[in-house]
C-alpha cells in the first residue's frame, strides 16, 4: 500500500507563510517599510506558483485514468475466466495495483480465488490446462495421498507429518484437491521425494494448519 502524500500547499496557506516571513525581516533588520513591501510581494507571488504547479500535477496524476480488468462476480481458485466474468473499466492511474492486466484475460485460468470488483493481477492467473495445475503454486508440486476423513477441502494450508514417528515432512502444504478417498497436496519441489518415501512407508498425515 502506497504511504499517503504530504498535503499540498494552498496558496493561501503559502501567502500566509510569505507574509509572516517578511514580518520576521522588518523587526531583525529594521529595513524600510517599501522594500518589506516589495519583498513580500515577491515571496507572495513565488509561493503561489509553486503551489498552483504543485496542485495541478498532483490532479493530472489522479486525473489520469488507465484500463484495468475486473471481476463482475466471484472466481474459483483454479477455474477458467469465462465471458462476462470480467469486464475492462477505467481508473486513477494512482489506484492501479502492480501487474494489473492490461489485456483481456478471458480464457486464463486463476491461480486464486478472486471476489466480485477485483483488478486482475498478471501473477494471480496462468495459461495451464488444467484446474489442479493452475492451483498449484508456481514452482511447486501436487502430490496424492490418502484421506482418512472429512476434515480437509480445498484451499487449507497442512502440515504433513510421518505416521509412524510423527516427525514433519513439511509445514504449509496446499489442499488443492479433496475427493472421497484423496488429497492432492501441493507443496515445494524439494520436499516431494520425502513425501513420496513416508507415502511409500507408513504413510503421510495431515495436519490442519491454523
Amino acid at each position: 500500500m502506497r504511504a499517503p502524500e504530504r498535503p499540498n500547499p494552498s496558496p493561501q496557506s503559502s501567502a500566509t507563510v510569505a507574509i509572516g516571513a517578511a514580518r520576521c525581516l522588518l523587526r531583525r533588520y529594521r529595513i524600510g517599510p517599501v522594500l518589506v513591501i516589495l519583498a513580500a510581494a515577491i515571496l507572495v507571488i513565488g509561493a503561489m506558483r509553486h503551489a498552483e504547479t504543485t496542485t495541478a500535477s498532483a490532479l493530472s496524476r489522479w486525473q489520469a485514468t488507465v484500463e484495468v480488468w475486473t471481476t463482475t462476480g466471484p472466481v474459483d481458485a483454479g477455474e477458467t475466466i469465462e465471458p462476462g466474468a470480467v469486464r475492462p473499466i477505467l481508473v486513477p492511474a494512482d489506484l492501479v495495483p502492480v501487474g494489473a492486466v492490461a489485456t483481456d484475460p478471458r480464457g486464463l485460468r486463476t491461480r486464486i480465488e478472486l471476489g466480485t470488483g477485483e483488478i486482475v493481477v498478471e501473477r494471480w492467473l496462468t495459461d495451464t490446462g488444467s484446474t489442479l495445475a493452475a492451483r498449484t503454486p508456481e514452482g511447486w508440486r501436487t502430490i496424492s495421498i490418502g484421506r482418512r476423513d472429512d476434515l480437509f477441502t480445498v484451499g487449507d494450508l497442512v502440515d504433513l507429518h510421518h505416521a509412524v514417528d510423527g516427525r514433519q515432512i513439511t509445514a504449509d502444504a496446499l489442499v488443492v484437491m479433496a475427493s472421497d478417498a484423496d488429497l492432492g497436496v501441493a507443496v515445494p519441489a524439494d520436499v516431494v521425494g520425502d513425501v513420496v518415501r513416508a507415502s511409500g512407508q507408513a504413510g503421510v498425515v495431515p495436519v490442519l494448519s491454523g
